[in-house]
């Protein structure tokens, strides 16, 4: 004989209910898990806003690159210290940076090259050339970030430029502030 069809049913499903029940009570009396927080996805930036932020990762990964040559290489140890510093502070930058990215623009890679204007430099003379670096790159991004605080561009970018401003003026004053007290050439 053929067994019914029902008790066919019947039997699978009491066979594939049986881990359930063969749980401990403490199991089933668990709190269900929680929710999984909201992610929030960034806004997606505007053509103009992602070459505003790839130009500025760009000039940020020079100053770093820069930054860690001269490190190493500057004659004046409080130009070698303020170099390191600068190190972490525009890595510090760059992570500010990156939160405005939407996830499309790449961010630069390091290059261990000193740059053509650094090379051959030594002394006092690489020293005036690395901080007159310095200066030229915040000075070009304080005035870059001036202009864009308004409506050509998004909040993301605008937000970047309104926290990250003040530091970058005052790593300018402060290389400038260093430059005047090293001798001329």
């Amino acid at each position: 004989m053929k067994p019914s069809p029902c008790l066919s049913s019947a039997l699978a499903a009491v066979l594939l209910a049986s881990p359930v029940f063969a749980q401990p009570p403490a199991a089933k009396a668990a709190a269900p898990a929680p929710a999984p927080a909201a992610v929030a996805t960034p806004v997606k930036l505007s053509a103009s806003d992602r070459a505003f932020l790839s130009d500025t990762l760009a000039t940020n990964q020079l100053e770093v690159d820069v930054s860690a040559y001269a490190a190493k290489q500057a004659h004046d140890e409080k130009v070698r210290q303020l170099a390191a510093a600068r190190v972490n502070e525009y890595k510090d930058l760059g992570k500010l940076f990156q939160k405005a990215n939407d996830g499309i623009v790449v961010a630069p890679t390091p290059t261990p090259q000193p740059g053509p204007n650094l090379l051959g430099k030594t002394g006092v003379d690489f020293d005036r050339t690395f901080l007159g670096m310095l200066i030229a790159y915040d000075r070009g991004l304080a005035s870059k970030f001036d202009g864009a605080d308004g409506p050509q561009h998004g909040a993301a970018i605008r937000e970047m430029v309104k926290s990250s401003l003040p530091a970058i003026r005052h790593q300018e004053d402060e290389a400038k502030a260093l430059l005047r007290t090293l001798p001329l050439r």
